[in-house]
């Protein structure tokens, strides 16, 4: 018994070392490599390339990049009311929940961003809920509607399909409004 009690002591000491959290992280790199490539048809992946234009592919890299980050900023400019995280604390966190939502389905990733948010800014888990669940959903749907509107507006839509983007619009903007309006009530009540 005094041997496992040992055993489980060392092994935590060892994954509690840097050492061993970048060895274990370059273990699963490694095996998701191999995981792609025993998958996919590289060499078809790869001929499927021939046709893309480098310069569009590197600016629509760098404009997705730009956009994520600006999303980590707004995440922490919404979270000054619990807390005053760093820049780089706020983006790792964004960046975390993002991959987690690549790779997991159900917006893992935003448990991901609750659960270790809350444990290292010290905000408590209600209030990270409502900042990834509620109110980046209302700011993400008003986006969501003001980009579908200029779509409509630069592109050539037929009628019938106009009236329905219009209307997905439309009931974005007043979701958000009604989301808005709960949310102020319920903080009255409570």
């Amino acid at each position: 018994m005094v041997t496992a009690t040992a055993t489980l002591g060392g092994v935590r000491k060892l994954f509690s070392s840097n050492l061993a959290r970048q060895l274990a992280g370059l273990a699963l790199l490694c095996l998701a490599v191999a995981l792609l490539a025993w998958r996919v048809d590289l060499p078809e992946a790869l001929a499927a390339l021939d046709d893309v234009k480098v310069g569009w592919a590197l600016a629509g890299v760098g404009v997705f990049g730009l956009s994520k980050v600006i999303h980590a900023a707004r995440w922490q400019v919404t979270m000054r009311p619990f807390a005053n995280p760093r820049f780089a604390e706020t983006a790792k966190l964004f960046f975390l929940g993002n991959l987690v939502n690549g790779l997991l389905p159900f917006r893992a990733g935003d448990v991901v961003r609750v659960q270790i948010g809350a444990r290292r800014l010290g905000v408590p888990r209600p209030q990270m809920v409502s900042l990834v669940f509620v109110v980046e959903t209302l700011l993400d749907g008003v986006a969501f509607a003001g980009l579908l509107c200029c779509a409509l507006a630069l592109g050539s839509v037929p009628g019938l399909t106009r009236g329905i983007f219009l209307s997905l619009a439309a009931a974005s903007i007043l979701a958000c409004v009604v989301a808005a309006l709960l949310s102020v009530r319920a903080d009255q009540v409570g």
